[in-house]
């Protein structure tokens, strides 16, 4: 696991696992130990979507103010979701769809957003923002 500075645009932590473990475990586990980047409040986490552990994240939001956005992955299940306006504002170029959704692992809710590329890729993003 390597964190990034986006600001700077240099590496500012790295996680080594050398067993063969998912993960979600060996972020826990890198949560746990003194001085982890996942205990800075008000931290942005652009994470890859194996990282996806709704409860970890949703008790980072509540401690900590920490926002995540990853792609969505088709085995997350969704038990609802509420439709929301985009807005016909410039920066909201290629936001197809932007809904409010209740995951199946996660009491809270998430967001999921569709966007179109301007190649024509749809991608969908998911985000404990709310």
């Amino acid at each position: 696991m390597s964190f990034y500075h986006l600001r700077l645009g240099v590496t500012e932590d790295v996680q080594v696992e050398t067993r063969s473990r998912h993960e979600t475990a060996t972020l826990r586990d890198y949560d746990r130990s003194p001085g982890a980047l996942t205990r800075e409040r008000y931290t942005l986490f652009l994470v890859d979507r194996a990282f996806i552990d709704a409860r970890f994240w949703d008790a980072k939001k509540a401690a900590g103010a920490i926002t995540i956005i990853t792609r969505m992955k088709a085995s997350l299940r969704i038990d609802s979701t509420e439709g929301l306006g985009v807005d016909a504002d410039p920066l909201n170029a290629g936001v197809q769809r932007d809904l409010r959704v209740m995951l199946a692992s996660s009491p809270e809710s998430w967001r999921l957003i569709t966007y179109r590329t301007r190649r024509g890729h749809v991608v969908e993003f998911l985000t404990n923002v709310k």
